[in-house]
């Protein structure tokens, strides 16, 4: 008995065609992909210069604020230096000054006596008495001072000399007041005027004042 054929509707003894591959037109073209790329490189590269300038900015802003601190210290330490040296030299010369009162004290004391008499004799040959106390080293010189001015009463005005006057210091009395030339006083007056200031005077003996000559 035999079968009956059986037809395929595909022919498996011919040979099989492959489909033709899909063209897919390109979406851009290669200019603009050029672009793109060219575009990209450019976004990049101003997005790393402006990260830079931003770091650059920052780290100038902080070098900036290191200076600013370190000129503030070295004006502080300047200034403090300056303040030191200024008291160390205010110091010297205070000592200085202390060392050489009692020498300018005794070479020119006598003077500066002499001209306090001077200038109060117009006034003082009017008044009907005067006292007028000194060390006896100055004694003559002070008689012949008033000597040379014209009294309403000669005797009117008395010299005595007294060793508790320092020399080179010179005491008048008279009714209504007196004024005296005292160098230790005058010291003291110093002392005391430079002491509010804020400085302090090294401290004088006042009897090497008393017995400088």
């Amino acid at each position: 008995m035999s079968l009956p054929a059986i037809l395929f509707a595909d022919d498996f003894d011919e040979p099989v065609q492959e489909p033709e591959p899909e063209v897919i037109e390109p979406a851009f073209t290669a200019a603009e992909l050029a672009a793109a790329r060219e575009q990209g490189w450019a976004e990049g590269h101003a997005a790393a210069l402006q990260e830079t300038a931003a770091a650059q900015d920052v780290a100038l802003r902080e070098s900036a604020g290191q200076l600013v601190d370190q000129l503030a210290a070295l004006a502080r330490d300047l200034r403090q230096e300056a303040e030191q040296r200024a008291e160390a030299i205010a110091d010297l010369l205070l000592e200085m000054l202390a060392a050489l009162f009692p020498s300018l004290n005794a070479a020119h004391g006598e003077q500066e006596a002499l001209a306090l008499v001077r200038a109060l004799m117009p006034g003082l040959a009017r008044m009907p008495a005067v006292t007028i106390r000194s060390n006896p080293t100055l004694v003559g010189t002070l008689a012949r001072e008033i000597e040379r001015v014209e009294l309403a009463d000669p005797a009117a005005i008395t010299v005595i000399p007294s060793e508790s006057v320092p020399p080179g210091d010179v005491r008048l009395i008279w009714a209504e007041g007196g004024a005296s030339r005292d160098a230790a006083e005058t010291w003291a007056r110093v002392s005391a005027m430079l002491r509010e200031a804020g400085f302090a005077l090294p401290v004088i003996d006042l009897k090497e004042l008393d017995h400088a000559a």
